[in-house]
């Protein structure tokens, strides 16, 4: 069924939502699938249209919660990233959170910190939210049994744990505008990491995947943002304006970023 541009955008803003609902538990493709069938059924049957996406909406999260316990227990089977800092307050939550975003389904992802401390940094989770990307993570410790299964540990910091090291500067004292930019960091190194770690998986393109809303980036910069040298060692400096702009609250992570050395948006579980 042919369907309105600014429709099908609203039914692709519905699956970002379904992924931070379900916790990138559930592959985008299948939150897709049931998110087109449920607004096929609904519009062959309603004379009007207007707030369709909204009951799509509700009634998908619905099927998802269903779904949910046995997607978990097949994410279990999944390769599991562990990101490890000192307190888990901030940047190793945030990239938890942004591996999530990216890849929901393909990876088991936990945070943890060898101090953990109360709670998150409230402005890592404002400036997550404000690119589409929710943080409800509680901080917690790691233990010696997360980093027997964990098939990538990362650590972020000075953490003494063995793994793949980001350096990443601290934020516990950072200004918003310092946050913006790590964030920024992290958002490069999640896309480069897993860019690398799936090189065979089909990743589908955002004109293909939906008629997109402009991003942040499309506003303010006519090019898609590289990072630049090796996996272990990314910056996204042409790309710093998405994290330190906050006009726009409902703004997901801006689709003309794309995954390194590629065109495309989103990793696609599915390959072709």
């Amino acid at each position: 069924m042919s369907r309105d541009a600014a429709v099908d955008t609203q039914l692709r803003n519905v699956v970002d939502g379904l992924v931070n609902h379900t916790q990138g538990v559930i592959p985008r493709e299948r939150l897709t699938e049931i998110v087109d069938r449920l607004y096929d059924d609904m519009a062959a049957r309603s004379t009007v249209t207007t707030f369709l996406p909204v009951l799509v909406g509700r009634a998908a999260l619905k099927s998802a919660q269903i779904e949910l316990p046995a997607a978990q227990a097949a994410l279990q089977q999944r390769p599991e990233v562990l990101i490890v800092c000192q307190e888990n307050a901030g940047r190793s939550q945030a990239a938890a959170a942004l591996f999530r975003h990216y890849a929901p389904g393909l990876l088991f992802v936990e945070s943890a910190g060898l101090a953990p401390a109360d709670g998150v940094l409230p402005d890592v989770v404002a400036g997550l939210a404000a690119h589409g990307v929710h943080l409800i993570d509680e901080t917690k410790s790691v233990t010696p049994e997360m980093l027997d299964r964990a098939q990538h540990i990362i650590v972020i910091g000075d953490a003494r744990v063995e793994g793949q090291r980001w350096d990443v500067p601290p934020i516990d004292a950072a200004t918003t505008s310092e946050i913006a930019d790590v964030l920024n960091d992290i958002d490069g190194r999640v896309r480069a990491a897993l860019h690398d770690w799936f090189p065979d998986l089909r990743a589908r393109r955002a004109s293909d995947e939906r008629r997109e809303r402009p991003g942040l980036g499309d506003q303010l910069s006519p090019s898609p943002c590289r990072p630049t040298g090796t996996q272990s060692n990314v910056r996204v400096t042409a790309c710093r304006h998405r994290w330190n702009n906050q006009s726009r609250s409902s703004a997901a992570i801006c689709g003309s970023h794309r995954l390194p050395s590629t065109q495309f948006a989103r990793i696609s579980s599915s390959p072709e």
